[in-house]
C-alpha cells in the first residue's frame, strides 16, 4: 500500500487534475484505489501497488504514470538540482564494503553546522501526515519527505557519534541493539549491517540504532543513500519483526541508478530547512556499472498471447507512450527498458506491459485455441479395474502406512539374499515400529487382518493398492517405488442359508478363482507356476505369470499367490488369534498388461459342458493340464478347475484333478461327434505328457 497527499501531488505535477479523474487513471493503470480520506483541505489517497511495481511507491512514479496515460512528456524530477561532486579519496569518513553483494551501490554525504532545532515546514509535515509518517525532527522529516517523492530511502547518522570508519558487512554472531524507537532487538546472523569498530549503527534498509540517532543537538550529519539486496532486507525485517517505510521499499527493489541525483536533491532540501555547510565532495561506489535492459520483442508472439491484431507500429507507440525506447528492427522490436522499471526483465513481462498500456478493458475475452491430446493413464485404469473386481467380490479396501517394523522381514521369514530382503531403511524413524519402507504389502495386510480378528471381524477379504520400496542406485533418490496390489482373505465368504446348510469358507481354490476374475477383466490369460515364497506354505505358493500381445510382458512374472504359513502369524500383533486358513495374492500393478477387449456377439445356441477326471502324479501342475485343453480349439469357451482329490483310495504320490470344460459354437448347436473329436485332440496332446483320464 502507498498513501499520498493529493494536494502535494498537484503541486509537483504543476497542472490541474480533478480528484475523480486521478482515481480513474490509477484504477485503469492497475493501481487499485483502496481508500480516499479527507484531511482538512487535503485528501489522502491509498493505492495498492503490487510487489513488482515498486516504482509506484513514490510521487515521482505516480507522476510518470499519470503523464504517460495522458500522452504527456516524462516529468523532470531533478531539473534545478546541482550535481554533487564525487571524491572518495578525500571523504572524511573511512568506508569499507565487506558485503559487496549485499550493497551493490552506496552514496554518502556530510553536512556540518546544521540547526536541527528549527521547525519542519508545514508542506513537509502535511505530506508526511497524509502518508501516515510521524514528524520526528527536521533532518529525519526531510529524509522521509525525499523518500516519498523519489522512492529512494535515506538514513542520517550523527557524525560526531561515529567513533571510527563505517563497514557494511554481514553479522557473524547474534547481536543486540537499541533501535531508534528505543526497543531492544537481537540482530540475527547473516543480516546486512552498517557498523563501526564498536557497535552496529543500523540494520541496512530496515532501521537505525539509537547510538547514532540524529537529535536536536546534532550539528553534523552523515547521509546514507544506498541500494541493498532486497532478499536480505526482507529476511532481516521478518526476523526482527520490524516493518518500516524504508524496508517496505527495499524489499520490493529501488532504482539504484538515481542515487547521486537523490543525494543532490536531498542536499538541496536539507540545507533549505536546517542550513549548514555541505562538504564539496561526496562518496559514491557501485559494484558494477548498470547497463540498460534491452529486450527483443516479437510482434507475432504479442498478438498470439494477447489475442489481438496489433501492428508493429501500434506496439512501438504503446511502449514509447510509457517512456520505453523502442525501435523496429528486422527481427522485431528492439526495446530499451527505463531504468526505474525493475519489473521488466524478459519478453513475457514486456508483453504484459503492452497489455496494460493498451488497456485490459479493450481486450476481448476469448478461449485459447490449444491443441489438446488425451494420454490415457494405464496405471490408473488398471487400478480402477482391480478395485471394481475386488469390491464386487465383497472385498474391503484398506490403506496402511508404508512403514513397517524393523523386524518385519524376520517375522515374514525372508531369508538373506531373497528379492524381498532389500529393505529401504529410514535414517531417523519415529520409532522402531516404523523403521522400514515396506518391500511387500503382506505385513501391513496381515497386521490389519489380525487387528480385525481381535475385535471380532473374522470373515474378511482385504485388499490394498499401495507402494512398495526397493533400493536402486540408478535413481536420484537411491530407491524406486513399485505399485502393488495385495489381497488377503480368510474365514467365510458365504453364510449358511438360501440353500447352504453351513457357512462356505474361503478355500485354496479361491486363490485361482480370484485370479481368473482379475485376468478375465484384464483380457489376458495367466498361468501358475510352483514357487517358494518365504511366508507362504511350500506346497501352496505359486508364481503368477501372464501372456499378452505386448512382447515385453510375454511369459512375465507379475506376482505371487498362495496360503499363509500358519506359524508366521505368531510374530504378528494379535496374529495368534487367527486360526483359520488365510490366503494371499500380491500383483505388480505396473507390469499387469491391459488388453482392450473386443466386442463379440453372444452365442444363442446351447453349450455342451463336460467334466474330465485326470489321474496324475502329485508333482504335475494343474496349469499344465488346463492350458493344452484351453488352446485345443476355438469352440472351447472355458476350462475350470472343480476339484483336486488326494485322499482315501488314491495311490501314494497320485492325485485326481477334476476339470469342467464348456463347448459352444457361435452359429449352431454342437453335435456329440464334434465334441468327441475336440476331446480326442487334447487328450492325445496330454497323453504325450503322460497325463491320462482316470479309470
Amino acid at each position: 500500500m502507498f498513501t499520498f497527499s493529493f494536494q502535494h501531488f498537484l503541486k509537483l505535477r504543476k497542472s490541474s487534475l480533478e480528484l475523480d479523474e486521478l482515481l480513474e487513471i490509477l484504477n485503469l493503470q492497475g493501481l487499485e484505489v483502496k481508500k480516499v480520506v479527507a484531511l482538512g483541505e487535503d485528501t489522502a489517497v491509498t493505492i495498492e501497488a503490487k510487489a513488482n511495481r515498486s516504482f509506484c511507491l513514490s510521487y515521482a512514479g505516480l507522476l510518470r504514470e499519470v503523464a504517460a496515460f495522458g500522452h504527456e512528456p516524462a516529468p523532470v524530477l531533478f531539473s534545478d538540482t546541482k550535481k554533487v561532486e564525487i571524491d572518495n579519496a578525500h571523504f572524511p569518513v573511512s568506508i569499507k564494503i565487506t558485503a559487496k553483494n549485499a550493497c551493490p551501490s552506496l552514496g554518502m554525504m556530510v553536512i556540518n553546522d546544521i540547526d536541527n532545532t528549527v521547525q519542519t515546514p508545514s508542506v513537509i509535515r502535511e505530506a508526511l501526515l497524509a502518508s501516515g509518517i510521524n514528524s520526528v525532527n527536521p533532518v529525519v522529516d526531510v529524509l522521509n519527505f525525499v523518500m516519498l517523492e523519489t522512492g529512494q530511502p535515506l538514513h542520517a547518522y550523527d557524525l560526531d557519534k561515529i567513533k571510527t570508519g563505517l563497514n557494511i558487512e554481514l553479522t557473524r554472531h547474534f547481536k543486540e541493539i537499541t533501535t531508534l524507537n528505543e526497543s531492544k532487538v537481537t540482530v540475527p546472523r547473516g543480516s546486512v549491517v552498517i557498523s563501526d569498530d564498536n557497535a552496529i549503527l543500523a540494520v541496512a534498509g530496515v532501521i537505525g540504532a539509537s547510538e547514532v540517532a540524529v537529535t536536536k543537538q546534532t550539528k553534523s550529519i552523515l547521509i546514507e543513500c544506498a541500494s541493498f539486496n532486497s532478499t536480505m532486507v526482507r529476511i532481516a525485517a521478518r526476523a526482527l519483526k520490524i516493518s518500516t517505510p524504508s524496508a517496505f521499499r527495499f524489499e520490493r527493489g529501488v532504482d539504484a541508478s538515481q542515487i547521486k541525483e537523490v543525494l543532490a536533491y536531498c542536499l538541496k532540501e536539507l540545507m533549505g530547512v536546517v542550513g549548514g555547510h555541505a562538504l564539496p565532495s561526496a562518496y559514491y561506489v557501485e559494484k558494477s556499472v548498470q547497463k540498460p535492459v534491452r529486450i527483443l520483442l516479437f510482434p507475432s508472439k504479442v498478438n498470439q498471447l494477447l489475442g489481438l491484431t496489433l501492428s508493429t507500429q501500434e506496439m512501438v507507440t504503446c511502449l514509447k507512450q510509457y517512456y520505453f525506447v523502442a525501435e523496429i528492427v528486422k527481427r522485431g522490436i528492439q526495446v530499451e527498458v527505463p531504468h526505474y522499471r525493475l519489473d521488466i526483465r524478459s519478453e513475457i513481462e514486456l508483453i504484459g506491459e503492452i497489455a496494460r498500456i493498451y488497456g485490459y478493458h479493450r481486450i476481448e475475452p476469448t478461449l485459447p485455441s490449444l491443441p489438446l491430446s488425451f494420454v490415457p493413464n494405464r496405471l490408473r485404469e488398471k487400478t480402477k479395474l482391480l478395485r471394481d473386481v475386488l469390491t464386487g467380490l465383497g472385498g474391503m479396501e484398506v490403506m496402511s502406512y508404508s512403514f513397517i517394523p524393523h523386524d518385519a522381514l524376520t517375522i515374514l521369514r525372508v531369508p538373506a539374499g531373497h528379492a524381498l530382503d532389500k529393505p529401504v531403511l529410514l535414517q531417523n524413524p519415529l520409532s522402531q515400529e516404523y523403521a522400514l519402507m515396506r518391500p511387500t504389502l503382506a505385513y501391513s495386510l496381515m497386521q490389519t487382518l489380525a487387528y480385525n480378528y481381535s475385535i471380532g471381524n473374522k470373515d474378511l477379504m482385504l485388499f490394498e493398492v499401495g507402494m512398495t520400496y526397493f533400493p536402486d542406485n540408478e535413481k536420484d533418490t537411491a530407491h524406486r517405488e513399485e505399485s502393488k496390489l495385495g489381497i488377503l482373505f480368510t474365514g467365510s465368504h458365504l453364510e449358511r442359508g438360501f440353500g447352504l446348510v453351513k457357512d462356505l469358507s474361503y478355500h485354496f481354490y479361491d486363490v485361482s478363482n480370484v485370479l481368473q476374475l482379475i485376468f478375465a477383466e484384464l483380457g489376458v490369460p495367466f498361468t501358475l507356476q510352483p514357487q517358494e515364497v518365504p511366508f507362504l506354505q511350500a506346497q501352496a505358493s505359486f508364481d503368477v505369470r501372464c501372456e499378452a500381445q505386448d512382447a515385453s510382458t510375454q511369459h512375465c512374472s507379475v506376482g505371487y499367490a498362495g496360503q499363509i504359513e500358519s506359524a508366521v502369524w505368531q510374530g504378528i500383533p494379535n496374529g495368534k488369534l487367527v486360526l483359520s486358513d488365510a490366503f494371499y495374492i500380491e500383483l505388480d500393478v505396473a507390469r499387469l498388461p491391459l488388453v482392450k477387449k473386443k466386442g463379440g456377439r453372444r452365442s444363442v445356441f446351447p453349450a455342451v459342458v463336460r467334466e474330465y477326471n485326470f489321474y496324475v502324479d502329485k508333482e504335475v501342475c494343474v496349469a499344465d493340464i488346463m492350458e493344452p485343453i484351453q488352446s485345443a480349439h476355438a469352440w472351447i469357451q472355458y476350462v475350470r478347475l472343480k476339484d483336486i482329490y488326494e485322499g482315501k483310495g488314491m495311490a501314494p504320490g497320485k492325485k485326481a484333478v477334476l476339470l469342467t470344460v464348456k463347448y459352444v459354437h457361435p452359429d449352431k448347436t454342437l453335435t456329440a461327434d464334434e465334441v468327441v473329436q475336440i476331446e480326442a485332440d487334447f487328450l492325445a496332446t496330454l497323453a504325450q505328457k503322460n497325463i491320462h483320464l482316470g479309470q
